[in-house]
């Protein structure tokens, strides 16, 4: 698979701009480091994943769709852990001997 590196630069050449403005609308466009790192993320697991299993017959549809996946694990991840915090934290943080929050 001598070509992989040359089909990688290819492609996200072609790709990243699209890619990138999708994960920016879905994570916000003030999160623009998050946004390009899930980006270099998926060519990334682009290049461990298809070393082995070789290109995808839609390279480009491939990257669009594990760019997005990863973008909703982490808008997943950090709702979850904002409620858990919220949830189950903040009465471990009252203070006993206020009985007022001691953040």
């Amino acid at each position: 698979m001598d070509s992989l590196p040359s089909n990688i630069s290819a492609l996200y050449s072609k790709n990243s701009p699209k890619i990138l403005a999708t994960l920016m609308r879905l994570v916000g466009a003030s999160n623009v480091d998050l946004a390009e790192d899930i980006l270099q993320d998926t060519f990334h697991r682009a290049m461990d994943n298809w070393a082995s299993n070789g290109l995808p017959e839609n390279p480009g549809g491939w990257l669009m769709l594990t760019a997005k996946r990863a973008a909703l694990d982490h808008l997943r991840q950090s709702s979850n852990r904002l409620r858990i915090t919220k949830d189950s934290l903040a009465p471990s943080l009252m203070s006993e001997w206020s009985r007022t929050y001691a953040i």
